[in-house]
């Protein structure tokens, strides 16, 4: 009786040491890790590292053996200028994402671009702008603000370029922003199928297309 006593009492101080022993989220080895974004710091959100089928976001610098306590990693929430997607997929856990939405107090405002397996590429712009500038309808760069291009309600189908002088007042792609390699920079004076990158940035390309716009690229010095 003595024996099997002491053999319980030594079960559990195994497995309270091994509770002990298992990292905790947010928290040294896994600092910057999360399952949650309740678990990230203030104006962070938890991307999931499970992207849309199947892509995977880099691990920086986590150890296999602690993946299996952690299901993404804490990134900042956008910002003025920031790339967002407009429509955000849903991850089915509370509080994980596969993109950072804008932060408090500013929108994701569509380019017209599409990711692929994600949906609009937009960017983060402050809520407080005026509305009445801001998506209101154009014909030509000239009916937009200086940051912003008349973006074309309609999309080229095949090889066709379907022009039309209907459009929405979009902002310009700022750095670290999606952009077409062959839409250069600078504010453009009619309507176009995606707003270029600010004046003084280059759209470099990825590698990527978007059919039949061509390639796709990021804003950079």
């Amino acid at each position: 009786m003595i024996m099997k006593t002491i053999i319980s009492i030594l079960i559990i101080a195994v497995l309270q040491g091994v509770s002990l022993a298992i990292p905790a989220l947010g928290h040294g080895a896994l600092a910057g890790y999360c399952d949650t974004s309740s678990q990230c710091g203030e104006g962070e959100c938890c991307v999931s590292f499970n992207q849309p089928r199947g892509r995977r976001v880099v691990l920086d610098h986590l150890d296999y053996d602690l993946m299996q306590y952690a299901h993404g990693s804490c990134k900042k929430m956008g910002t003025q200028g920031s790339r967002c997607i407009v429509d955000e997929l849903k991850t089915g856990t509370a509080g994980l994402y596969y993109d950072c939405p804008c932060n408090s107090g500013f929108v994701c405002n569509g380019t017209g671009s599409i990711v692929l397996n994600k949906g609009e590429l937009g960017a983060c712009v402050s809520a407080k702008i005026s509305k009445a500038t801001l998506n209101q309808p154009c014909s030509s760069g000239a009916d937009c603000a200086d940051s912003e291009c008349c973006l074309s309600n309609m999309r080229p189908i095949g090889k066709r370029s379907l022009q039309t002088a209907h459009g929405h007042c979009s902002s310009m792609a700022t750095g670290g922003s999606g952009c077409l390699v062959k839409m250069g920079s600078g504010k453009p004076s009619g309507t176009v199928y995606s707003c270029p990158c600010l004046s003084g940035l280059t759209c470099h390309g990825t590698g990527m297309y978007d059919v039949p716009l061509g390639e796709m690229g990021r804003c950079g010095k």
